[in-house]
């Protein structure tokens, strides 16, 4: 009664072994398909994650942009505003000189300084020529004066009597060495009254016969020795005096003279000089006053054009110093502009590369959702087939199990 039975159990236990080695090889599908359907899901969350940080990265990009944008616009019209402004101020400086000849200018101010220089010139050749005048007419007068007193030394030494006092105190000195000496006492006691005297010729002799008498004319004669013999010396004196005097004239006339001289040369070549300045300037006047005001009213136009000179100098540096500033604006902005052209180039880029980022990430979402629905399919089928196929086992093993009293295959 059992050997059909457990024969049907025999066939029956394989035919379980062949069901168990399907049901583990649909198990094992089935955990491929969960493991493949889990990488597609973490592929798929992979590339959405990858989408929701690129447009997250686009909008960043997007805000940098405008950001860059406004801060490009910013500095664009601050540079802008900046050329704008020298280039107004350039106009203006430019317009403060359109219609000044510099040239014109500078060639009318050396020309005044030249006639300014000869009219100061011709001033002080004036005062000079005045002056100088003025000085000659001094020395002609001092000179006048040196002749008159030449004259009056001329008279006082004519005046004078030295020749005659030296021939009279000689004389009279020669009497009284006689008349004192011992020859003249003998003389004088051999004359005899009515007989010639061999020194004199006298033939009357009245000092030999009184003594008083020859020493009354000894006395009296060596008197009159020692007056002429004073008066020489004082006219002597005087002499000397006048002689050195009228040498001091001679020669005050004679300095006089070439000082005359010289301020007479003088005088006309400073008349010249004065006469070349005169016939180069038409208005000319040799009067001091007139002239002086005359060189006042240069000096004043004069220092109106060194002004206006210099003004239009330092314009004209002011100019030179815009024109550079807007030279290095113009640069600035070619520079700012290729640099904000850079920038945009790279912002710009940056968002077309998050772009093409996005769309290869979206474009695979369509592929890696089909795959992820293919995967989840495959593993409900083989749910199903696994399901199926432990059921089957299942039913087999309760059979088996009812063939031999509930003994379990295993």
């Amino acid at each position: 009664e059992l050997k059909p039975r457990i024969d049907e159990a025999h066939k029956l236990k394989g035919f379980i072994e062949s069901k168990k080695i399907i049901y583990n090889s649909n198990l094992t599908n089935k955990t491929n398909i969960e493991k493949e359907l889990y990488n597609a899901k973490q592929e798929l969350k992979t590339n959405n994650e990858l989408i929701d940080k690129e447009e997250k990265n686009k909008q960043n990009a997007l805000k940098n942009a405008d950001l860059t944008k406004s801060q490009i616009e910013n500095e664009r019209n601050s540079l802008e505003n900046k050329h704008k402004a020298i280039k107004s101020e350039l106009e203006i400086k430019q317009q403060l000189i359109v219609n000044q000849d510099i040239n014109k200018m500078r060639s009318s101010h050396l020309h005044l300084s030249t006639v300014i220089s000869e009219l100061n010139i011709a001033l002080s050749h004036i005062k000079s020529l005045a002056s100088k005048r003025l000085e000659r007419e001094n020395n002609i007068a001092k000179r006048n004066a040196e002749y008159k007193a030449l004259a009056i030394i001329s008279e006082q030494l004519k005046s004078l009597s030295v020749e005659k006092l030296e021939g009279e105190v000689s004389a009279l000195t020669k009497v009284v060495n006689l008349m004192d000496c011992n020859d003249w006492r003998t003389q004088r006691d051999l004359l005899i009254e009515g007989k010639p005297c061999p020194l004199c010729g006298a033939e009357h002799h009245p000092y030999k016969a009184d003594n008083n008498i020859y020493q009354n004319a000894f006395n009296e004669t060596e008197q009159e020795l020692k007056t002429k013999s004073a008066e020489l010396k004082r006219q002597r004196e005087e002499q000397s005096n006048l002689n050195a005097n009228l040498a001091t004239a001679n020669a005050n006339i004679k300095n006089i003279s070439a000082a005359i001289d010289n301020l007479k040369n003088e005088i006309e070549q400073i008349s010249n000089d004065l006469e070349l300045i005169a016939n180069k300037h038409s208005d000319f006047t040799d009067n001091e006053n007139k002239l002086t005001a005359k060189i006042s009213e240069l000096q004043e136009t004069h220092r109106l054009l060194t002004d206006d000179i210099k003004r239009y100098d330092e314009i004209t540096t002011e100019i030179n110093s815009l024109q550079k500033e807007k030279d290095k604006s113009i640069k600035a902005k070619e520079s700012f502009e290729n640099k904000a052209k850079e920038q945009t180039d790279i912002l710009q880029n940056n968002i077309q590369n998050i772009n093409e980022r996005l769309t290869q990430f979206k474009s695979q979402v369509p592929q890696l959702e089909k795959i992820y629905k293919e995967k989840e399919a495959n593993l409900n089928e083989a749910i199903i087939v696994c399901n199926s196929s432990s059921n089957e086992l299942s039913e087999l093993r309760e059979k088996f199990k009812s063939l031999l009293g509930g003994k379990d295959p295993n």
